[in-house]
């Protein structure tokens, strides 16, 4: 069988990783999705990581994704970043960030 991988699931991939793991992990995603034309959903709680390697954030609340928006949407609305993103979700679309 031995066929091409087109896509990777991955529940919290770094979690308990030291800096240097967490790091050679990134470098990995980004290096499957660039020379192997991979796609890798990940899903995390690790905000500022995902923020490191993600194009595009889903939303999940209570098993339903609410919302699906390209990182560079999310970086022009909220220069904070991706925690700030979340937390209005979160809040309903009512917070302030």
């Amino acid at each position: 069988m031995g066929g091409k991988v087109e896509l990777l699931i991955l529940d919290e991939p770094t979690n308990g990783l030291d800096p240097m793991g967490i790091r050679k992990m990134r470098e990995l995603f980004l290096k499957l999705v660039k020379e192997e034309n991979m796609t890798i959903l990940i899903s995390s709680h690790i905000l500022n990581e995902i923020q490191c390697i993600a194009d595009t954030i889903g939303v999940m609340v209570k098993g339903t994704i609410v919302e699906e928006v390209p990182l560079e949407t999310i970086k022009n609305k909220y220069p904070n970043g991706l925690e700030d993103y979340f937390f209005n979700i979160m809040d309903g679309g009512q917070s302030n960030a």
